[in-house]
């Protein structure tokens, strides 16, 4: 009962910490041409200063707010602001 107490706690603060900063997680895959490679593509949100890089599939994950800035960035393609 204690754990339960526990979690319920852990998991209202965050949803609560969350919700007050008004920022969401943004989940997504790149896609790239089927010669590219998206593994360590760039995504740095521009208003928070926070970064993310991509996997060998391309998938991300970010935190943002309404009205950030996304910015993608990798090497062997050319940059893109969302």
């Amino acid at each position: 009962m204690k754990n339960l107490l526990l979690l319920i706690f852990l998991f209202i603060t965050t949803f609560s910490t969350a919700q007050s900063f008004g920022e969401v997680e943004i989940e997504g895959t790149i896609k790239v041409p089927a010669e590219g490679d998206p593994k360590g593509i760039t995504i740095y949100n521009k208003n928070s200063g926070k970064g993310s890089v991509s996997t060998e599939k391309g998938n991300f994950s970010i935190y943002a707010k309404l009205n950030d800035s996304l910015y993608f960035s990798a090497l062997q393609y050319k940059d893109l602001l969302f």
